[in-house]
């Protein structure tokens, strides 16, 4: 593959044709013609793994492995060997297997929320970034294995105020950040959604078999009024239900049918649980305002005597209030359709709560899905 065919096919998958999208794809540019270590910044939705493929396929190593990581999804202890690999002399019943650096070789690795790396992983990491090799977990050979691996990172949080609170090591942070690309919020190039809304519509007309939409002068003004807090996934997850519930007949996408899909979505989105933007955090700063008002007895919250016992209430009554939200769209007709023709798991996926989700908020999320688990049972028997 050329360079110019590699660079035409990354910026088909970079929409939009605002000025931060083209300094995004001059960034691109830049840091693909380099071989250093490099930092994606940005909002949950942003397009971070697409940058760091974009970055990948413009490179010298796009003809090898792009292999991505959500750190997330490993529990501490997995991690380690998922990363590095593991030897079977490790513990017993472990057959040895490559580390995902391994399979990376030639290539490039991208570890997505880096910031959830756990103090053992992020030792190693840091080890491996200074010596470009590693030492599987119970190796028994002394002798570290050389891997030629572009190493990418991202993370939506601000890494230097984790290093403050001890969370994130600062010698790590220095060889992480020796590039830095930073992904635009979809807020700050509104002008983008019309092109972004009919890529979508797009593909999802074809995927349901339907004449591919177009949007009403309404319908779009509508989608650039929204604030977006889930920056270009939650758009897509709009136009998704938008054109999920249009007839199969329909020539364009309405204001209605948006409005509606807007709706739907709030539920969840307004948590970021359809876009990964705003979470569950948030119910530690509602509990600061109400424990900051209990002494004042404004809100009288019986049984709550501090701020732990408020965030535990506060996260109840989000999820009670998503139970209903949900209820209501199982009721839907698309949520009927997905009710028949999907399992319990992918229509928690459908909705932004796939077991991938976890994080600082993987407490939360896993009581989530079991109580949304339930539900979607409940009313399965029901059909």
């Amino acid at each position: 593959m050329s360079s110019t065919d590699t660079q035409s096919q990354s910026a088909a998958e970079l929409i939009g044709s605002s000025e931060p999208m083209t300094r995004l794809r001059e960034a691109i540019r830049r840091v693909a013609a380099s071989d250093g270590t490099t930092l994606i910044v940005g909002e949950s939705g942003s397009g971070k793994e697409i940058i760091a493929k974009s970055i990948h396929k413009q490179s010298r190593r796009r003809d090898f492995p792009f292999v991505p990581v959500v750190c997330s999804e490993y529990a501490e202890s997995l991690l380690e060997s998922e990363l590095f690999g593991i030897e079977k002399r490790a513990a017993s019943g472990v057959d040895a297997r490559a580390g995902l650096l391994q399979q990376a070789n030639g290539g490039t690795i991208f570890l997505d929320e880096i910031h959830t790396t756990p103090a053992s992983a992020q030792v190693k990491l840091l080890r491996f970034l200074q010596e470009r090799a590693i030492r599987p977990v119970g190796a028994a050979d002394p002798k570290p294995l050389e891997l030629d691996v572009r190493v990418l990172v991202a993370t939506n949080q601000n890494l230097k105020e984790l290093v403050g609170a001890g969370k994130f090591r600062e010698d790590l942070l220095y060889r992480l950040a020796v590039l830095i690309v930073e992904a635009p919020p979809l807020r700050s190039h509104r002008e983008d959604i019309p092109e972004l809304a009919n890529h979508f519509a797009a593909k999802y007309a074809c995927r349901d078999q339907k004449k591919t939409p177009g949007f009403t002068d309404g319908a779009i003004r509508l989608l650039a009024e929204q604030h977006w807090l889930g920056n270009v996934r939650e758009l897509q997850n709009v136009i998704d239900r938008a054109v999920s519930d249009m007839d199969s007949s329909a020539l364009s996408v309405q204001e209605q049918t948006i409005d509606q899909a807007l709706r739907a979505d709030s539920v969840f989105a307004t948590l970021g649980l359809t876009s990964g933007a705003a979470t569950p955090e948030c119910a530690g700063v509602i509990a600061d305002l109400v424990f900051d008002d209990l002494s004042n007895e404004r809100i009288p919250l019986e049984g709550i005597k501090n701020r732990s016992q408020a965030i535990g209430a506060v996260a109840e009554c989000l999820i009670k209030g998503l139970e209903i939200g949900f209820r209501q769209f199982l009721e839907s007709d698309r949520g009927q359709k997905l009710l028949q023709n999907l399992s319990a798991s992918d229509i928690l996926s459908r909705v932004g709560l796939s077991s991938r989700r976890g994080g600082s908020n993987a407490l939360f999320i896993s009581r989530l899905r079991e109580r949304l688990t339930a539900i979607i049972q409940e009313s399965k028997t029901a059909l």
